[in-house]
């Protein structure tokens, strides 16, 4: 997943215990979608994929390792192996359940797509669709005949009618938190289920602005900045004097320019810092730097990187707010964009 950031930085703090299942207001839609992949036990070809779906294949197999799903690992493998070691019965073995994980806010943001969307666009011939509701720590599919099964946090699995299901990939598509802060990854990465995004620290350093802004110092020019945490005295006169006007204060770790203010005038930061708070107890207030707007994502997938045509964000309000972001009309997205070549090497 790619994502654009403003880029800020502190000191990592350990993460509570209660992070693997954050308690968080939005609901989530997840979508588990089995694979059936054929595998061939060859030297030569292993189990690879095909350049498609590079994340599908997270492990692999040889004659040596024999390495299957840990369902076959656990229980069937062993059996069949002692019992039945024919071509045959190694070729049905090569047969794995890979199941995917689509995650989506059911309170979508308007650009997001809808369940259906998503489901429609997969292949029904090599994915077995279930949608599952998260919310807090309820995390439920609910059944054509309204029953609802529990997913099992112990290790990512499903059962719905004594019949288990295990899930072997997530593609998290979620503004926010637990989408892109790192709580999800994390979860993920403990229960060894591989996930479309980027990895848990990249996504922890990213999301929290002041973590990525000293990750970043020294690397990329950045715009000067006031940190605070709620119940930290300040002087609005003090930080005029820094950074001038006008002036952006937004939340540290939100998107979507939720609680972020231009202030263009000192009496009015109180009431943006206020607002900010609204939304998180850590803020950041900036100086605006006033430039071109330009975003330029990558996808890394398969060993390889893929680097997206670069895209101009020209607001028609006075920045790229909420209405601008996700009302037509606001404002225009441009790509490619209208720069020089050597603009364009150095993003």
């Amino acid at each position: 997943m790619c994502k654009r950031f403003h880029a800020y930085y502190k000191p990592l703090s350990p993460i509570p215990q209660d992070a693997l299942f954050p308690v968080y207001s939005e609901r989530i839609f997840v979508f588990l979608a089995t694979v059936y992949k054929r595998r061939l036990f060859s030297e030569k070809q292993g189990i690879t994929g095909g350049q498609a779906a590079p994340m599908l294949h997270a492990r692999t197999a040889s004659p040596s390792s024999r390495t299957t799903s840990r369902t076959m690992n656990t229980v069937l493998l062993p059996v069949l192996l002692c019992f039945f070691l024919r071509p045959a019965v190694l070729r049905l073995l090569a047969e794995l359940l890979r199941a995917v994980v689509l995650l989506l806010p059911e309170e979508r943001l308007p650009e997001d797509p809808s369940p259906a969307q998503i489901e429609a666009a997969l292949d029904h011939s090599k994915y077995d669709i279930t949608v599952i509701d998260l919310h807090g720590r309820d995390w439920h599919h609910t059944a054509p005949d309204g029953r609802q099964w529990q997913v099992d946090k112990n290790d990512f699995s499903i059962t719905v009618d004594g019949v288990r299901k295990a899930f072997d990939y997530a593609l998290i598509i979620i503004h926010g938190t637990p989408g892109e802060d790192g709580k999800l990854q994390g979860y993920l990465d403990m229960m060894g289920v591989p996930y479309s995004s980027c990895s848990m620290t990249s996504s922890v350093i990213t999301f929290d602005k002041i973590t990525a802004k000293r990750t970043l110092a020294g690397r990329v020019n950045l715009a000067r900045e006031v940190f605070l945490r709620r119940g930290k005295a300040f002087d609005p006169a003090q930080i005029v004097a820094e950074l001038g006007m006008p002036l952006f204060v937004k939340p540290n770790a939100n998107g979507s320019s939720f609680g972020v203010t231009k202030v263009h005038a000192p009496e009015e930061l109180p009431t943006a810092i206020e607002a900010a708070f609204a939304q998180g107890d850590e803020i950041l207030i900036e100086e605006c730097i006033t430039g071109r707007e330009m975003g330029c994502g990558m996808l890394v997938a398969g060993g390889r990187e893929y680097v997206f045509p670069i895209t101009e964000i020209v607001s028609k309000k006075d920045f790229f707010d909420y209405e601008a972001k996700y009302t037509a009309g606001f404002s225009d997205e441009i790509t490619p964009v209208d720069i020089t070549p050597e603009v364009k090497a150095e993003l």
